[in-house]
C-alpha cells in the first residue's frame, strides 16, 4: 500500500505505474495550485526595472498561473528571462508558451534544479538548455 502526497489534480503517471506493480493506492492530497491573490504589482515591478536574472519553475500549472498575473507586455518581458525548468514535459509546456531560454534540470531536485541556475546564470553551457 503506498500513499502519494501531492497536489489537488496531481498526474496520474506514478499512481497507474504502481498500480500496475500491484500496489494499492491512494492520496493525500495537501496543496492546490492557482493563481495568486497578492503579487502582481511586484512582479510587473521587477520586470520593469530588468530586476529579475532568472526564474525557476517546478509545474506547468505554476508557469501558467505566472503569465496569468502578467498582461501582454509585461508577459512578455518575462517569456525574455532565463527559465529553469523541474523536468523536459515543463520545458516544453515553456517552449510552447514563448520562452526563449529554458534550462532543464537534470533531476526535478532542489539541488539539481539550483545546480542548473547556476551554471545558466554563469553563461556555462551544461548542454541542457535551449
Amino acid at each position: 500500500r503506498v500513499t502519494i502526497v501531492r497536489g489537488v489534480g496531481g498526474r496520474e503517471k506514478l499512481a497507474q505505474t504502481l498500480r500496475d506493480r500491484g500496489a494499492e493506492v491512494a492520496y493525500l492530497e495537501v496543496y492546490r495550485r492557482r493563481l495568486p491573490d497578492t503579487g502582481k504589482d511586484e512582479l510587473l515591478q521587477t520586470l520593469r526595472q530588468e530586476q529579475l536574472d532568472a526564474v525557476t519553475i517546478t509545474s506547468g500549472e505554476a508557469l501558467q498561473n505566472l503569465l496569468a498575473m502578467l498582461e501582454p507586455a509585461a508577459a512578455s518581458l518575462l517569456r525574455k528571462r532565463p527559465l529553469v525548468v523541474a523536468s523536459g514535459r515543463i520545458g516544453q509546456l515553456a517552449l510552447e508558451l514563448g520562452f526563449e531560454r529554458i534550462a532543464v534540470s537534470l533531476q526535478p531536485t532542489d539541488a539539481a534544479i539550483l545546480e542548473t541556475l547556476t551554471t545558466l546564470l554563469n553563461g556555462e553551457n551544461s548542454g541542457r538548455s535551449n
